[in-house]
């Protein structure tokens, strides 16, 4: 993630999509062309940034890759940073979560257990699964009955 996020444009850039100016669409065979593209204020990006990180955390696998490759889970920085995306639950920022069980396994590794847990045992890792693949399940049934039940207050 923090590849990515040091690739972030932090001025007006230019990406490489798009028909070229002054042409009525893209030619067959032809490459892509310049699109002028704002650069986003930083307060956007930070924004947008956590928003993807906290969504990541829905996925099991993720939590796997944060646990094991990166070791981050027993990095107090990292630990610290877990804390500060707490505020994704005051349901101003959760209204933005596509995934909302997202935010219970935040919360879940706010506890040092479930963090040992993850680093140490394949059991969490099932559990998780399962964690999600009920998330799935459910959710799918309520939306069909009562969609307003899964949107945030």
């Amino acid at each position: 993630m923090q590849a990515a996020i040091a690739q972030t444009p932090s001025s007006d850039t230019t990406l490489s999509e798009g028909p070229p100016s002054g042409a009525g669409g893209p030619e067959p065979g032809g490459g892509p062309t310049d699109v002028e593209v704002p650069a986003l204020c930083p307060e956007t990006r930070r924004f947008q940034v956590e928003l993807e990180f906290v969504q990541c955390l829905a996925n099991p696998q993720y939590l796997i890759f944060l646990a094991h490759d990166r070791r981050c889970l027993t990095d107090p920085a990292f630990v610290r940073y877990l804390r500060y995306l707490m505020y994704w639950k005051q349901p101003q920022y959760a209204k933005y979560i596509s995934y909302p069980h997202a935010l219970y396994f935040l919360e879940l590794l706010q506890c040092p257990t479930f963090r040992y847990q993850l680093v140490h045992s394949t059991d969490i890792v099932q559990a998780t699964h399962g964690l999600q693949y009920h998330y799935w399940l459910y959710s799918w049934k309520l939306m069909r009955h009562d969609p307003t039940l899964l949107t945030p207050p």
